[in-house]
């Protein structure tokens, strides 16, 4: 008899503990994001910051636990376009939606961006590259800006392909006025230099770029993109 009571009381403790685990273990039903965690407006270009980031998680059980958001944890952030959107947090299947608007005082309807960094120490060969080519669906068919140049002289363009592209530039004492277009059924795709702008240091004591009247079309649409900020060495 006492076997059989000790048996009893083996299986409903293992009952009681295989329950509780399997509550403790179940899948939550709802989040709830922190007050403060999200801006509600972002600049343009302006990179999500999760460093306050938090969400209340709620199970079955009706316990609930504090838990970090994680860049894994968030989808459809895009800060490259102005506009209201729409980011979305998910925790093991369970979802939440935040709203937010990227803000900006200039009129951008792409994501597609020119940059320009030094390629020489002596600072005489600026290499210009295009960022999120791949985000346009049709490809890049041609690209124009004005560069306006600070204590140095404009010596040339260089390092583009001739059997894909041609080029134009129109040069005064202080800005160059480039026209880049495919040929053929060529277009640009990826991201990455396009070409070289070669100049000449003055005897200036302060060097610098700035892009502006940025255009770039896909063939189909003309797109305006948004400015460069000033390039100083």
């Amino acid at each position: 008899m006492n076997s059989i009571k000790y048996l009893i009381i083996v299986l409903l403790v293992v009952f009681v503990s295989t329950s509780f685990v399997a509550c403790a273990s179940k899948d939550p039903i709802r989040l709830d994001i922190a007050e403060g965690s999200f801006k509600a407006q972002y600049d343009l270009d302006e990179e999500l910051d999760l460093s306050n980031a938090k969400m209340l998680v709620w199970y079955d059980s009706k316990k609930n636990e504090e838990l970090s958001i994680n860049r894994a944890m968030v989808s459809g952030f895009d800060s490259q376009t102005p506009g209201a959107k729409t980011l979305t947090v998910s925790y093991k299947g369970v979802a939440c939606e935040v709203n937010y608007s990227v803000i900006s005082d200039k009129d951008v309807d792409t994501p597609f961006r020119l940059s320009v960094s030094i390629d020489n120490i002596n600072g005489t060969s600026l290499s210009i590259s295009t960022k999120n080519s791949e985000r346009i669906e049709n490809g890049i068919y041609a690209i124009s800006f004005t560069m306006s140049l600070v204590g140095l002289n404009f010596k040339g363009i260089s390092n583009y392909d001739n059997a894909k592209f041609n080029l134009s530039s129109v040069v005064t004492s202080t800005t160059i006025k480039v026209v880049l277009f495919t040929k053929g059924d060529y277009k640009i795709t990826s991201s990455g230099e396009i070409f070289k702008i070669n100049v000449e240091k003055t005897t200036s004591t302060i060097y610098s770029i700035s892009i502006t009247d940025i255009q770039m079309s896909d063939g189909l649409h003309d797109y305006i993109l948004i400015p460069s900020a000033q390039f100083t060495y």
